[in-house]
């Protein structure tokens, strides 16, 4: 158990660096010059050859390629982001910690959504299969998967907010503001869980400890709760889990349709204001969140699960 852990652990090292360096090479192949943007960013009113210097000297973007990259890493690994264009004042890993909170929690509201929801909907439709609420089901999971989420978010903007006049379009100022945001999110993740667990569930079904759980005259409900439903979690869990950066990268789109202050929308406003520091860490972050819960995940599945193990 012990070794495969480590194996995992240091299979996820080059991956980490991989991904790194990919994020430092694509932001620097943007053909714009980062000292140039800088320049704009702060509102200089003459920019000259000189300033242009300057300011690269300034930033390092003057030194070898290679030495950059690993004086960027070697930042990293200290938590040292470098310092925002937009606002030289602030860092980078400031904004984020400004930012982070409201995206943990348009997150966390979502992720309570689709677990609450999807497991008694998969449940019955499973139980329930080719009936009338499996049929309605599937087809609500069909048309929620072919929207986009910011199609979504528009289509609750108008129904609930301008028609209804129930909630708030926009902000966090309060609980209510961040009901539309979670519901789009949920919306769009939810199909997933629901096909998951009913598949999950009918496979199970099929299985010998059932047919033997039947014949020993166990309730119906017993069997579908406590053997079938317990058996088919396993999967889901490890779903869920490794969705939650799917989940964080997912909300940039929602968040700038409904002006919610998290990192989504900080990316949006980087990008078009071409601040790369905030950019690139956006990207490592990302990256980093990926390959971090899957490695989780992937070992908490191995603990779990005896076949995996190779036990008897």
């Amino acid at each position: 158990m012990k070794s495969y852990i480590v194996k995992r652990v240091l299979s996820a090292i080059p991956l980490l660096l991989c991904i790194s360096f990919i994020c430092f090479a694509f932001i620097n192949l943007i053909p714009s010059d980062p000292a140039e943007v800088a320049l704009c960013v702060r509102q200089t009113p003459v920019i000259t050859e000189q300033a242009i210097e300057e300011v690269r000297e300034e930033l390092g973007l003057n030194q070898p390629y290679m030495v950059r990259y690993f004086k960027w890493l070697m930042d990293c690994f200290r938590l040292d982001f470098g310092v925002s264009y937009t606002n030289p004042s602030r860092t980078v890993l400031g904004e984020f910690g400004r930012c982070l909170p409201a995206t943990v929690n348009l997150v966390g509201a979502s992720l309570v959504l689709v677990i609450v929801l999807s497991l008694p909907i998969g449940f019955f439709c499973a139980v329930y299969k080719d009936g009338l609420f499996d049929k309605i089901m599937r087809e609500l999971v069909f048309v929620t998967t072919a929207m986009p989420a910011y199609w979504i978010g528009l289509l609750l903007i108008w129904l609930v907010s301008i028609r209804l006049n129930l909630l708030p379009t926009s902000g966090s100022r309060s609980a209510e503001h961040i009901i539309l945001p979670a519901i789009t999110v949920f919306l769009t993740y939810i199909s997933t869980y629901i096909r998951l667990i009913r598949n999950n569930m009918l496979e199970n079904m099929k299985e010998d400890y059932v047919l033997y759980a039947n014949a020993r005259g166990l309730k119906k409900e017993n069997i579908l709760v406590r053997h079938i439903l317990i058996n088919s979690l396993h999967t889901f869990i490890v779903a869920i889990g490794m969705s939650v950066p799917q989940l964080i990268a997912g909300t940039i789109v929602v968040e700038n349709v409904f002006a919610w202050p998290g990192l989504g929308k900080l990316c949006i406003e980087s990008i078009f204001n071409r601040d790369y520091p905030v950019i690139q860490t956006y990207v490592l972050l990302i990256g980093t969140l990926f390959v971090v819960f899957n490695l989780l995940f992937d070992i908490i599945q191995y603990l779990i699960d005896p076949r995996l193990r190779g036990d008897n």
